[in-house]
């Protein structure tokens, strides 16, 4: 393939996942990633997208620094978007330099517009960022680069000018109508698309060992979550909210991208992007933008387009609140099957109301969970773990609400999953620690390097502040382990599959 660009997705490869041993996570691309490839064709840049777990899978011994040296790209971008990413992201950077020396290498996401100085002034193989919205600045740097002409003028970028850091204004911003127009599908421009959608879009975690890799298949398979080959709609951008320990939210958005306000697809195109993912292979849909859910005219609108388009397939949505029945009523009229995901973060209304701005009692959560089983909806429950306020006590608690939420669900599936929440960039309390009563032990770029990197200890990159004891993080997650285990056959009875599947799968088989 002619690639004049090269646009990359680095996993974290180093994870670990219980039972099934060392795995990679962070396995979707952002999805804005196949749109800034096809804004680069338009412009006339043949362009090609990497995803560094795709190759370690079906080309086990593609080596990145060899790839680029054939065909040595103008320019080439890196997605550093979860924090989970930073030390692939920066191997994969360094090799790319030693292939081609003279290509520009520029990063963008979440992670790097949050941490953008500290990013080039520690690793001098970056020569730029893109902060906040990329599909106009790449365009631009794409063409400064072709003609050779300054990087002054090219909008959201901050770049090494000499022996400087130039940092040019926040001057493009998206909107409603743009996104509505950028070309999401484009699976076409990534290498090995195929695998990449039947393997990698749907596993949190995918096992290095094949036998273990096969359980999880199978596992995801039987057992749920999002649907297997789930595509993520590119919904909206920006934040309706602020959550303490988010680094997504809207403050973080003000503070990094120049975002004030939220703007989402529109639901024409919305309905769509939905029927092409059944042409593409995906067997359903994943809505994670719901920023009025008291307010939800624009997704039943969404609903009766796909509707009246005849296409049918699986949604899992992720409600930022309770959702409004109404909602609910044209998801399960609309889609095969209907997952929601409603995360309480905590079963403590105390500590709910502190970290969660579109508060919930817990008689309101077991309300709204009877609503949607009623209308035929699969839930899932989602529990944060180690937030200030919280006690060894909490899975408990947990899992004595969720029996109160399955209680009131006869005939749906209701999943239970919890996940130990860790410091974010540009999030609140990484901003404002001793306001949320926490000590930071991640506050630089080279923190989350070490904490990502292989062979690191386990951690939250925090601590919370009067527990009396360093490894409380652990203590409580092993707490979480007892009680929520997400294995079946149930939270409580999940850690007996667990030490059974540790038992069965030592094969020394590997991927690559």
């Amino acid at each position: 393939m002619s690639r004049q660009v090269l646009l990359l997705h680095a996993p974290k490869t180093n994870s670990h996942f219980g039972p099934l041993g060392e795995a990679m996570s962070i396995n979707y691309m952002a999805v804005g990633l196949p749109a800034l490839a096809a804004s680069l064709e338009a412009g006339g840049w043949p362009t090609e997208i990497l995803h560094l777990g795709v190759q370690r899978v079906v080309e086990p011994d593609f080596d990145l620094s060899e790839d680029v040296a054939k065909q040595p790209p103008l320019l080439t971008g890196l997605s550093m978007h979860w924090h989970q990413q930073a030390w692939d992201t920066v191997e994969a950077v360094k090799a790319i330099r030693r292939g081609a020396p003279n290509t520009f290498i520029v990063l963008g996401g979440f992670t790097a517009s949050a941490m953008f100085q500290e990013i080039l002034e520690t690793v001098p193989e970056v020569d730029g960022i893109i902060r906040g919205d990329g599909e106009v600045a790449v365009v631009a740097l794409a063409k400064a680069l072709e003609k050779q002409t300054s990087l002054a003028d090219v909008p959201n970028l901050s770049w090494r000018n000499g022996n400087t850091i130039t940092h040019n204004p926040i001057s493009e911003q998206s909107t409603a109508n743009s996104i509505s127009a950028l070309d999401y599908e484009r699976f076409d421009l990534l290498r090995h698309s195929k695998q990449y959608i039947a393997d990698f879009c749907g596993p949190f975690f995918i096992p290095h060992k094949r036998p273990q890799a096969t359980i999880m298949a199978l596992g995801q398979k039987l057992f749920g979550g999002a649907t297997g080959k789930t595509m993520i709609l590119p919904a909206g951008r920006g934040c309706s909210v602020t959550c303490g320990w988010c680094g997504g939210g809207k403050l973080s958005h003000k503070k990094f991208h120049g975002r004030s306000n939220w703007i989402q697809v529109a639901p024409g195109r919305l309905a769509a992007l939905i029927a092409r993912s059944k042409e593409l292979g995906f067997s359903g849909v994943q809505a994670c933008f719901d920023p009025t859910p008291k307010d939800p005219e624009h997704w039943i609108e969404v609903c009766d387009k796909v509707a009246a388009s005849g296409v049918r397939t699986n949604m899992f949505f992720e409600s930022y609140a309770l959702p409004d029945p109404k909602l609910v009523d044209a998801l399960v009229r609309t889609f095969d099957r209907v997952l929601i995901s409603v995360s309480p973060e905590s079963p403590d209304e105390t500590v709910r109301r502190r970290f969660r701005p579109m508060y919930f009692d817990n008689k309101e959560l077991i309300e709204s969970v009877r609503m949607c089983a009623s209308k035929g909806a699969d839930l899932m429950l989602c529990f944060g773990l180690g937030l200030p306020g919280e006690t060894l006590d909490t899975p408990k608690q947990a899992v004595e609400l969720v029996d109160r939420c399955r209680a009131v669900a006869k005939g749906v599936r209701i999943q239970c999953r919890s996940f130990a929440i860790e410091m974010e960039p540009g999030s609140p309390w990484a901003l404002k620690p001793d306001a949320y009563g926490i000590e930071l032990e991640r506050r630089t770029f080279t923190d989350y390097l070490e904490a990502h990197a292989p062979g690191a200890t386990v951690e939250l990159g925090y601590r919370v502040k009067n527990t009396g004891d360093e490894s409380y993080a652990e203590k409580i997650q092993k707490e979480a382990c007892k009680h929520m285990c997400p294995l079946p056959p149930s939270p409580r009875l999940g850690h007996l599959t667990c030490k059974a599947l540790r038992a069965a799968t030592t094969s020394p088989l590997r991927f690559g």
